[in-house]
């Protein structure tokens, strides 16, 4: 956003071109989801009608520490250890899952792994991948020092509108389009490089900080569950919602929803389960409607087969709850 404003693109006006609320990009504390993210990122190069956004966006996220995970990393002993860290508390940084490192011995060869969430906005996945790619790149460059050179860049991304040439030439290293994963191959010795700037004081200080927010984030570990409960009590979310328009809801992919609520220890089906009984349990103790009608407003398709999930869950059949008083 910032690469955009100083090209004379207005933020509000890449929030208007790709309907993602202006509060939340303001509030530097919120979490955007991948598919703001990726609209956001589509409306900036179109807007910007920057060809090489991608490599100078990610020039600044790789030569510019910008979050506390970055930080702790740039203090860190030397790359092997450096992505240990990265492991261990990079919920900080993103919610897609954390890159993987491995190492082919035979061949002297190391190689980074990132994996990326897809989104419906294709444009702005494909942007997105390359400018987190080449900010990687230029990352390892600091971290490694000068004489870091990859062996090569794999990206699972179409050929970029700059041409392989121009690309291949900003990065410094050849570059496989459509390949079958997004990867940074590298000489094994760059792992244990000394860091010149690391800092043992620094990298205390800044676990612990780590440590902290990483707890702070665990204490709202309900969150997306809790969501996704109101949205079905207030009537957002429909109780027939297959977990597709749930995570549509919520603005993530189908698997990132499984790894939160996960993370939250649950699951949408058990979630989806607990709200159509507790509001089947209010509904037969009222006594306005029938069996058969408050199984089809909580989402069932049959009477047996809401007979047979409610007797499980509350260990009484609708029938008998039924002659229950409110409490």
């Amino acid at each position: 956003m910032s690469f955009a404003n100083g090209k004379g693109v207005l933020v509000q006006d890449i929030c208007n071109d790709s309907g993602v609320d202006s509060q939340l990009v303001q509030d530097a504390d919120a979490r955007v989801s991948i598919m703001d993210a990726d609209k956001l990122v589509a409306s900036a190069f179109r807007l910007t009608g920057e060809p090489s956004m991608p490599i100078k966006v990610g020039y600044r996220l790789g030569t510019r520490s910008c979050n506390l995970l970055q930080h702790l990393m740039i203090v860190s002993p030397d790359l092997a250890s450096a992505t240990r860290q990265q492991q261990k508390f990079h919920r900080l940084f993103t919610d897609e899952q954390p890159p993987m490192l491995s190492i082919d011995s035979a061949a002297q060869q190391a190689t980074m792994e990132y994996f990326f969430e897809s989104s419906g906005c294709l444009e702005g996945s494909q942007q997105r991948i390359l400018i987190s790619m080449t900010g990687h790149l230029y990352w390892l460059r600091i971290k490694c020092g000068k004489h870091f050179t990859p062996l090569r860049m794999e990206l699972t991304i179409d050929e970029a509108r700059m041409g392989r040439a121009q690309l291949e030439y900003s990065l410094g290293c050849p570059v496989q389009f459509n390949a079958a994963r997004n990867a940074i191959v590298f000489d094994e010795r760059n792992l244990y490089v000394e860091s010149p700037f690391h800092n043992q004081h620094l990298l205390a200080l800044m676990e612990k900080q780590c440590e902290v927010l990483t707890q702070r984030l665990g204490s709202q570990q309900h969150y997306v569950a809790n969501a996704l409960r109101s949205a079905l009590q207030n009537g957002a979310l429909d109780y027939r919602a297959n977990i597709e328009q749930a995570a549509d809801f919520i603005g993530v992919s189908t698997r990132t929803l499984n790894r939160y609520l996960k993370s939250e220890g649950t699951n949408y089906k058990t979630l989806l389960s607990e709200e159509r009984i507790a509001l089947a349990s209010r509904l037969l103790r009222e006594g306005e409607r029938c069996i058969e009608d408050v199984a089809f407003d909580v989402g069932y398709s049959s009477r047996r087969s809401f007979d047979r999930a409610f007797t499980q869950a509350v260990g009484i059949s609708p029938a008998v709850a039924r002659k229950q008083p409110l409490t």
